[in-house]
């Protein structure tokens, strides 16, 4: 029993140790790149031109235009990026991540790896009013965040960037015609 007990908090141990060296605050501020003394999204990204759009409904409901963008114009997740959600109805920050969650789940992403991303989500993001804008900087596979334009904070975790993403570009994803839409395909139908 005692050493069930003493497994068990080891593991909750390293699972902090690890949390706090994904997330940590300062690592990209003095890499040199990304952004380096730049606080809004147009400074990193307004030269960008859209790879595509797309607007989310449930039933008759808009939820939100979405915006994928590059330098080229072509997604190339190898390349810098920006996806940007512009709010098209109020969102509890909560409900953002549950359908966050969901999608991850819906994907099967491991959940040791998404639960590892949910304290820095539930630090960064806001409760959502109609009209605002959630943004995505991805380059070099690290990821910044951007509320109404403004820098809000980064996810230093190598698989971050490609987890959020797939929720709308994966093959998987639950909205495939989003993601035609977003990547600029074209159906035939």
């Amino acid at each position: 029993m005692k050493k069930s007990i003493l497994l068990t908090l080891n593991r909750l141990m390293m699972t902090v140790i690890v949390a706090m060296s994904l997330f940590s605050t300062n690592s990209m501020a003095n890499s040199g790149t990304l952004i380096e003394n730049q606080t809004d999204l147009e400074t990193v990204s307004g030269h960008f031109k859209d790879v595509g759009q797309a607007k989310f409904r449930v039933l008759f409901f808009n939820i939100y235009q979405s915006r994928l963008a590059s330098e080229s114009g072509e997604f190339d997740k190898q390349t810098a990026y920006v996806f940007e959600i512009t709010y098209l109805r109020d969102i509890t920050q909560s409900d953002l991540i549950e359908r966050t969650i969901e999608q991850w789940q819906h994907l099967g992403i491991d959940e040791r790896q998404y639960q590892a991303y949910l304290p820095k989500l539930q630090a960064l993001w806001p409760n959502i009013k109609k009209g605002d804008q959630l943004a995505l900087f991805v380059e070099n596979n690290q990821a910044q965040f951007f509320y109404n334009q403004a820098f809000i904070g980064e996810v230093n975790n190598g698989t971050f960037a490609d987890d959020f993403l797939a929720i709308w570009l994966s093959e998987k994803t639950s909205q495939p015609k989003l993601r035609q839409q977003l990547l600029g395909m074209h159906s035939n139908g």
